[in-house]
């Protein structure tokens, strides 16, 4: 089976520290959380990754940002995740993220930072 088909349970994978170190908690300007990533394992497209610790790369948009969330398949790890792309008016509408998140969201896209916010 490929890559871009392969489905796990979400209760196997594990976070990385860097991952588990970097999610959102309440009133903080990160995005990104246990279900977020859950939700992107489940529902997310896949593609193979071929450079560094994931061997798939998982994109997945929610309200309005989308995501990308590193996985090595082969030892069920979520290495990283991070936003990609932000529609702004989808992100407010959507009233899902705070304005902090937005502000911090938009930020990084603009920046193309590649680290978990």
């Amino acid at each position: 089976m490929s890559v871009g088909h392969r489905r796990h349970s979400v209760s196997t994978f594990r976070l990385t520290d860097h991952v588990r170190n970097h999610l959102h908690y309440e009133n903080d300007r990160r995005c990104i959380d246990k279900q977020l990533i859950s939700d992107a394992i489940q529902e997310g497209s896949r593609e193979p990754n071929p450079e560094g610790d994931a061997d798939t790369a998982i994109y997945y948009t929610e309200a309005g940002v989308k995501f990308l969330i590193a996985v090595n398949t082969l030892s069920e790890v979520v290495v990283t995740a991070y936003p990609i792309e932000f529609d702004k008016m989808k992100a407010i509408k959507s009233n899902r993220w705070t304005q902090t998140q937005i502000k911090s969201v938009q930020k990084r896209v603009e920046e193309g930072k590649t680290e978990i916010i």
